[in-house]
């Protein structure tokens, strides 16, 4: 990889249960190696909600308590969701992978900017409800 130039990064997050979600799972971020102005600026996410998630994902807290953490990032402006980002969930029921992944981002499985745009992804397409 040459030191410097724009490169984009895919990931697309699995869990357990995952059945024919990969258009959930995808994430897509854009970034600059070597370059004073980045295309995305990083965003800092408290210490604590990345615990909230690793605490949620062994079964420590509620899920209750994880949707806090989350409402508080939507609060601070670190996750943008629109007002009207209703979606189509078929229950108020948290899908498995999602706390999978949670559990991997706790433990730096997955990185912080892929984690919030699949959270954003999730409320938007109603797969989250907040």
């Amino acid at each position: 990889i040459p030191s410097s130039g724009n490169y984009q990064i895919k990931l697309i997050l699995t869990g357990e249960d995952a059945q024919n979600y990969e258009s959930f799972y995808s994430a897509q971020s854009e970034f600059s190696i070597g370059s004073e102005s980045p295309v995305k600026k990083s965003t800092a996410v408290p210490g604590w909600v990345k615990n909230n998630a690793g605490w949620w994902a062994d079964g420590t807290i509620a899920d209750s308590e994880f949707l806090s953490a989350i409402k508080h990032l939507i609060k601070e402006e670190i996750i943008i969701v629109s007002q009207n980002s209703a979606g189509s969930a078929s229950s108020d029921e948290i899908p498995l992978w999602i706390k999978n992944n949670a559990g991997w981002w706790s433990q730096g499985q997955i990185d912080d900017e892929s984690f919030l745009q699949g959270i954003q992804f999730m409320i938007k397409e109603g797969i989250l409800r907040i």
